[in-house]
């Protein structure tokens, strides 16, 4: 039998789909991966899990990525007049003496998968980039001195890979007041990454995330608000139980870098989210394909 309070979540959940906040996680999906929790606390901790989602649509990520351009756009105005008297579309699109150059980042030498591509079509479709205004990072272009060059992407967290990118195309990225990151989500860990070692490479985005976002903050406020009512079975035990019967070929129970995620997006799942998110085994079925 499903507790009351289990119920309570397992119908916020279901409205948080139906609604179209989740637009298109199926319920079908939901119910495939709460069945390989047990009852009792960890079907409450998967529950929890589901209503704690940070998902993002493809809407909401261009909405994001918007405020991320827009700050873009003003910060490499040539000059304080430009940026209180042109709209910052003006300026993207080159009407400030400026010409902008966007590289979704290469992934092991490849094209970029999924991200990238959503990337590029909203570069075309909603913002107006040409085609010719496409570069990657690895390109040899040189910068004349009206040319800005972005690396863009839907997020970025650890700021591990961006910052390997940057590493291996020095050449292009490394231009003092010419480049920067553009990105929908920005995690504060990757923004003090960049602070440190990239102090000339501004990171402009849309939403923030900190660690009170992941797992081991937020489940603290859940055991005082009440919503874990089992005592000293802590949530981060039972989730690391759980991803040890698994039986995953690497444990990494809280993502990438441990940073604890629990965000998602329309076209996929970065990996620095739970591991029981989007790994999958012999035993166990993810929620989100990768």
């Amino acid at each position: 039998m499903i507790s009351s309070e289990d119920l309570k979540l397992k119908r916020a959940v279901q409205l948080l789909c139906s609604t179209g906040i989740r637009r298109p996680l199926a319920s079908e999906r939901m119910r495939t991966w709460l069945k390989q929790f047990s009852s009792g606390p960890e079907h409450t901790l998967a529950l929890l899990i589901l209503r704690h989602l940070i998902y993002r649509t493809s809407n909401q990520i261009e909405s994001s990525l918007t405020q991320a351009l827009r700050r873009m756009a003003l910060h490499f105005a040539l000059n304080d007049k430009d940026r209180s008297t042109m709209y910052w579309r003006d300026i993207l699109e080159g009407r400030a003496q400026l010409n902008f150059y966007f590289g979704p980042p290469e992934h092991e030498y490849t094209r970029p998968g999924k991200s990238g591509e959503l990337i590029i079509r909203l570069l075309k479709q909603i913002f107006s980039i040409k085609s010719e205004q496409i570069e990657y990072p690895s390109s040899n272009k040189t910068l004349s001195t009206n040319e800005r060059f972005l690396m863009i992407d839907d997020g970025t967290f650890s700021g591990d890979q961006l910052s390997k990118i940057i590493e291996a195309n020095s050449t292009l990225m490394k231009r003092p007041g010419q480049t920067g990151v553009v990105v929908s989500i920005a995690h504060e860990r990757a923004l003090q990454r960049f602070e440190r070692d990239f102090p000339e490479i501004p990171v402009f985005y849309g939403e923030k995330m900190t660690e009170q976002d992941g797992l081991v903050a937020i489940s603290e406020q859940w055991i005082v608000a009440g919503n874990w009512p089992y005592g000293n079975d802590l949530p981060c035990e039972v989730y690391n139980e759980i991803v040890k019967k698994a039986g995953f070929k690497t444990v990494q129970p809280l993502g990438y870098a441990g940073l604890g995620l629990m965000v998602a997006y329309e076209h996929g799942i970065p990996d620095d989210s739970l591991q029981l998110l989007w790994d999958k085994s012999d035993s166990w079925t993810p929620l989100f394909d990768r």
